[in-house]
């Protein structure tokens, strides 16, 4: 059996007098027609030294007595020594025995009795655990573990398969544990090895995305105001301190006739609770941000978990705000970064501990002044070519393999001091970037999304590599059904083990791949480029050499928005997730398939805002953070394309939130908890793994996002080793007739023979099966069950009848489960037994 984490094989002995007294009234043969392994109905069917469980013949607990036997004994020869009367004086011990529990006949223990009938004599400084079982005696602090309970594990150490383990680093997510071969135990928030193989995992087999509502923050009136349009990309991390994300997000009004565009009116910026959708604080629209603008979050103030959220101000200036919503830390209302339209990124660019603040490129570092803090120019690069439009957050890497960290936005790249590393001279053809190793040498490449082209650079010296004069592809490469173009993604979107690269346009949204480029200039083997062509789609009717698949979409407007990746089986194929100007798109990243069940209504101005996933209420499980406006929706077209999508007669049929619009912030789970976990932060528009612990601290020596192992991603969330480690819950019953106080003790080991730990609570139901039906008690685990760790949970069932076969049966997180858990194995979460109280006369 196993306790605690630990099996143990007893090892003591029943000892009863040579001289049996046979109960009067009962059969007493000793010997049942079942012997060990034989099947079984109940214990009558076994041999009086065995019982039934689980339909065959076992051994009893340690310590059970035989049905039919009593202990023997001559009371009258120890009239003198009543210490050694048994059963009333019925019968007397013999020299060297005690009478326990006044029942039965047993050798002096000197020590701690312990198990079924009090009849195991424990060893010298053991302790009887659960009343069952001898273990050693451990500290306060000291975990109890080894297959035989025998060895306390050092304080602070944990005891894993029956084994002392040094939890590694503090952690809530597998991506925190850097070391090989390590997972995030969620039970305890520190990183573990791996569990032995073979592991108990638990793969999504799924293909459709269905979206369920958890929650969506619908605006807020201030001044007499209402705010509710979101145009910008929400940012996710825990800025209240309370352990759980939240969703921070520049908010513009409603319209209001004669005024104009909102976007150019007064605005907000919200916090909003993860885990609930609540409002927690709303700043403006006195120092409101730029709508356009995306918000960055770190922990710029080590003093607390919360973290500091930094926005680009409404008019000129950059603020750095406390993460209660109301305490200014810094702001700059003068210079270059100040008149920047740029967002924030943030990286600790010089690996002093001090994190810097980059905008357009511009670049200071966020230090103590006194008692306070302020924002020190480190490098201001002038005007440097930023467009007019250009609202988007640079891309932060060590592009050139020095010690320090550059910034870029795809047209240039900047020192922290403002020296440009590229291009030498000439004005600078910024956009919207990305950083990764497309050709898989080491090495990163930007890749930049402007005026409707796709740019591949050396990230070391700006050299063209896709793009007009290029080496790889030395044309331009113009994005289907032109535009603009939104913010370009990088993953593995066909599986082949290396990155891709995807991009929205005005009318289409594309995923490009090197391993279409022509053979004599492709810069990688082995990869896969099966071009998916769709029936009836425009999109790809004139492919470049670097395109794998296009799909109509609607931008219209602005073309600018974003996009975002996830893998959200698991299985090493990444999906697009995209919202164009009417609807929530989840695309196949192979062939660009729709893998949304339900077409999704959403309204959208495609500003710069586009969807994310995160783990935005840390329960374990991913989510769709959605943003959506509704200001443009006629001009759009988009109610008529709803009424279409959803298959009703009108406008006036569509379910009420659509009607008018969608608008504010969305939560979307998986209505059965399927997508794979992820990390519970995306921390600024130009996200990546690497730049930002899931606490929100930025690293002071930031790693290469294109080497760490399962990244060389860009926008992507993931889920790091262990994504599939789960749970295996068994359980077993042993049931001990205690006939001397006519009841049954019902004794169930819950285990975790699984390769992930599983909180405390689970509940565990005792139920008789024969003689009658019904539930005896509903019990639950009391605490956090690591893999191979286990729980005994025993309680005493009264009163029972003699003569009468007795059966029951124990079951852990059953059907009744309110929060049930996902295990690798469903099948093992009950066991029988069976035992009886003979009549004794």
């Amino acid at each position: 059996m196993r306790i605690g984490g630990s099996s143990s094989a007893l090892f003591s002995f029943l000892f009863v007098s040579s001289s049996l007294l046979f109960a009067t009234g009962c059969d007493c043969a000793g010997e049942g027609p079942g012997g060990p392994g034989d099947p079984c109905e109940s214990a009558s069917d076994c041999r009086g030294d065995l019982t039934c469980r689980d339909g065959t013949c076992q051994p009893r607990a340690d310590g059970a007595l035989p049905d039919g036997f009593v202990p023997g004994g001559d009371a009258g020869s120890c009239a003198d020594a009543p210490e050694r009367q048994c059963r009333g004086g019925r019968v007397c011990c013999a020299e060297g025995e005690e009478c326990v529990d006044g029942f039965v006949c047993a050798p002096v223990c000197e020590n701690t009795r312990c198990g079924d009938n009090n009849l195991v004599c424990c060893e010298a400084g053991q302790i009887c655990l659960d009343g069952v079982v001898c273990a050693a005696s451990c500290e306060a602090g000291r975990a109890l573990c080894g297959e035989a309970l025998d060895t306390c594990c050092d304080e602070g150490q944990v005891c894993v398969e029956d084994a002392c383990a040094t939890p590694g680093a503090t952690c809530a997510d597998d991506y925190d544990c850097l070391d090989e071969g390590t997972y995030c135990e969620p039970t305890i928030g520190r990183c573990l090895a791996n569990p032995a193989p073979p592991l108990c995992e638990v793969r999504p087999d799924f293909e459709d995305v269905e979206l369920e509502v958890e929650w969506h923050w619908q605006g807020v009136d201030v001044g007499g105001r209402r705010y509710q349009n979101v145009g910008a990309t929400p940012v996710v991390g825990d800025v209240s301190g309370d352990g759980i994300p939240d969703v921070v997000v520049a908010v513009y009004g409603v319209p209001v006739e004669g005024e104009g565009d909102p976007l150019d009116d007064e605005t907000v910026l919200v916090a909003i609770h993860g885990g609930t959708g609540a409002l927690l604080w709303s700043v403006g629209p006195t120092d409101g941000p730029q709508p356009r603008s995306v918000a960055a979050l770190a922990n710029l103030d080590p003093a607390d978990d919360a973290l500091e959220v930094v926005y680009k101000l409404r008019g000129s200036g950059l603020r750095v705000l406390d993460g209660d919503g109301t305490t200014e830390l810094a702001r700059i209302t003068t210079g270059s970064a100040a008149s920047s339209r740029s967002g924030p990124s943030i990286a600790d660019m010089d690996h002093d501990g001090v994190p810097e603040i980059a905008a357009g490129c511009h670049v200071m570092s966020f230090e103590r002044m006194g008692a306070g803090w302020t924002l020190r120019t480190r490098g201001d690069g002038g005007a440097c070519g930023e467009p007019g439009q250009q609202f988007a957050s640079p891309a932060i890497a060590n592009l050139d393999a020095d010690p320090e960290l550059e910034l870029t936005s795809g047209g240039a790249a900047y020192g922290i001091d403002g020296t440009r590393l590229w291009p030498a001279s000439g004005t600078p053809q910024h956009g919207l970037a990305a950083v990764a190793d497309l050709d898989v040498d080491g090495d990163p490449e930007v890749i930049t999304i402007r005026s409707g082209t796709i740019t591949v650079r050396d990230g070391a010296t700006g050299a063209v590599l896709v793009g007009a004069g290029g080496t790889w592809l030395g044309s331009a490469v113009a994005i289907p059904g032109g535009g603009n173009g939104g913010a370009p993604t990088v993953a593995d979107f066909d599986g082949d083990g290396m990155p891709e690269v995807a991009a929205a346009g005005q009318g289409c949204y594309a995923v490009y791949d090197p391993d279409c480029l022509p053979d004599a200039t492709r810069p990688r083997s082995g990869g896969d480029c099966t071009r998916a062509d769709m029936p009836g789609d425009t999109c790809d009717d004139s492919p470049s050499a670097f395109l794998r698949w296009a799909r109509r979409t609607q931008d219209i407007s602005s073309s600018l928005t974003g996009s975002s990746v996830f893998d959200f089986q698991g299985d090493g194929v990444a999906e697009v997730v995209y919202n164009d100007e009417c609807f929530l798109h989840v695309y196949d990243g192979r062939d660009g398939r729709e893998l949304l069940a339900t077409p999704r209504p959403n309204s959208s101005r495609t500003i710069l805002e586009y969807p994310l996933v995160v783990d935005v209420d840390r329960d374990g499980n991913s989510e769709i953070v959605l943003p959506a406006n509704n200001d443009q929706g006629d001009r759009d077209g988009c109610l008529a394309q709803w009424v279409t999508a959803l298959g009703v007669p009108n406008v006036a049929a569509l379910p009420p939130e659509f009607r008018s619009g969608s608008f504010g912030i969305f939560a979307f789970g998986d209505p059965n908890d399927r997508w794979v976990r992820t990390r519970p932060i995306w921390n600024q528009f130009a996200y990546h793994v690497t730049n930002v612990d899931d606490r929100g601290a930025i690293p002071t020596n930031e790693d290469d996002n294109w080497t760490a192992p399962g990244l060389n991603n860009y926008r992507q969330n993931v889920q790091g080793a262990g994504v599939f480690n789960a749970p295996n819950l068994t359980v077993t019953l042993d049931a001990v007739a205690l006939c001397g106080s006519s009841s049954i003790r019902l004794s169930a080991v819950i285990t975790n023979a699984g390769s992930r730990g599983v909180p405390a609570g689970v509940p565990v139901e005792f139920v008789e099966t024969a003689p009658t039906a019904r539930t005896i008690t509903t019990s639950a685990t009391t605490r956090p069950l690591l893999p191979g760790a286990s729980e005994r949970i025993t309680i005493t069932v009264s009163d029972v009848p003699f003569d009468t076969d007795l059966a029951y049966e124990v079951r852990v997180d059953g059907v009744t489960a309110t929060d049930p858990v996902i295990e690798c194995n469903e099948d093992d979460n009950a066991s029988t037994a069976m035992d009886r109280c003979p009549g004794f006369g």
